[in-house]
């Protein structure tokens, strides 16, 4: 059996910035509230030039990096 691998960032489902409440409806057109997952954009520059924009769910910004840019 393999040992769970030991992450240096993970999120934490506690945490309410993670998530939201919605409503909707489900597959037997039942109305239901749950949580889901927000998205935040993360736009990388590199020279005052858009490179790409990222969607992050926001747990650690100050750890997503570029090392290299080739």
């Amino acid at each position: 059996m393999r040992k769970p691998k030991k992450y240096l960032i993970k999120p934490d489902p506690s945490d309410r910035r993670l998530s939201e409440r919605v409503t909707g409806v489900d597959q037997t057109g039942a109305k239901i509230e749950t949580s889901v997952v927000v998205e935040r954009a993360l736009t990388i520059f590199l020279n005052t030039q858009e490179i790409v924009t990222a969607m992050t769910i926001g747990i650690s910004r100050a750890h997503f990096h570029f090392s290299h840019i080739l």
